[in-house]
């Protein structure tokens, strides 16, 4: 409660007066912030409920907008190398998304065209025009009511019931805790595992054909962003969690994204890591594809961070009032 209140008092420092102050300490530097969705919570709520962020077309908007106010220069990772060389002292800001669905391409893209802003769309391939949801997608869709969540948790615990120590760690795991620790902490391969187990019940091939329908973009969507000036970056193909995953798991992903975007005519000079999920050693395979690499390392963009680290402020969410607002746009954090 002390710690709500207090953090409620830093909120103060960010009137709008006092905006000039906060941008005078970013000046020479870039700010990338990162959004996932935009659309209404209640579309598609499997994925809210399954912690995919997703931000009002309104509210993003909003946010845009202030920025805007503020003169900022909006730029795209494929133009950092000469910002920096042109000496601006201003402040850069870059607008990014991962995952890229549908509603990135529709409801995000009129917002950014609305405020004539340049954008990067980091896009997990697999997504377009899919005809199948993504192993992290339905594992989030296998658990979308109280009866699947249910039938998720027994399927788990069947398929671990020779594992005593995941068995006894999800005792009291409920279907939504299991599918966590699969997308968070499992090797991916026991994920895959089980998402064909729960795909080969009933007729959930036809409805998930549907559904990836309904939430993925199409090629179309792709081209229409990049004609329009956007940048398109890669999320990797599959979405995996590096730490999920072997080397050779983890690079043939990035050479599948790279090789569709240059059959679908896109240059594809940056990626971003996936759940910011990297270890030791990926910076080297990731420069084999990519000219810039994107983490979610919630610091500026300075004159001297490298192109193969390039971090980035996630969206904390909704904001309470317009002074949590402009801390989150003036600083990054809340």
């Amino acid at each position: 409660m002390i710690h709500r209140v207090l953090n409620r008092a830093k909120d103060i420092a960010f009137t709008s007066w006092l905006s000039n102050f906060w941008m005078a300490k970013n000046k020479g530097t870039i700010l990338s912030f990162l959004y996932h969705r935009v659309d209404h919570r209640s579309n598609n709520d499997f994925l809210t409920k399954g912690y995919s962020p997703v931000i009002s077309p309104e509210n993003l908007y909003l946010e845009l907008n202030t920025l805007k106010n503020l003169g900022v220069n909006f730029l795209t990772f494929d133009k950092i190398g000469e910002y920096k060389l042109s000496g601006n002292n201003g402040v850069g800001i870059i607008v990014c998304f991962d995952d890229c669905f549908k509603d990135n391409y529709e409801q995000g893209f009129e917002v950014l065209e609305a405020l004539n802003i340049k954008a990067t769309f980091f896009q997990t391939t697999a997504l377009v025009d899919s005809n199948t949801l993504i192993w992290e997608h339905a594992l989030y869709w296998f658990v979308r009511d109280s009866s699947s969540d249910k039938h998720l948790k027994h399927v788990a615990e069947n398929y671990y019931r020779d594992n005593r120590p995941i068995l006894e760690k999800g005792r009291n795991f409920s279907g939504m805790d299991w599918v966590q620790f699969l997308v968070h902490q499992a090797p991916l391969e026991d994920a895959e595992a089980l998402v064909q187990i729960l795909m080969n019940d009933g007729d959930n091939r036809l409805e998930q054909a549907e559904i990836a329908k309904n939430i993925y973009p199409t090629l179309k969507h792709l081209k229409k962003a990049f004609a329009s000036g956007h940048e398109l970056g890669t999320h990797g193909h599959q979405h995996l969690r590096r730490t999920g995953v072997s080397a050779e798991r983890f690079e043939e992903d990035l050479k599948t994204s790279k090789d569709l975007f240059e059959s679908w005519g896109f240059p594809g000079k940056s990626y971003s890591y996936p759940f910011n999920s990297y270890l030791k050693g990926d910076e080297n395979i990731s420069k084999k594809y990519f000219e810039m690499v994107a983490t979610v390392d919630s610091k500026p963009i300075t004159r001297n961070t490298p192109m193969s680290q390039l971090p980035r402020f996630t969206w904390p969410g909704n904001s309470p009032n317009q002074f949590r607002m402009r801390r989150w746009l003036l600083t990054g954090g809340i």
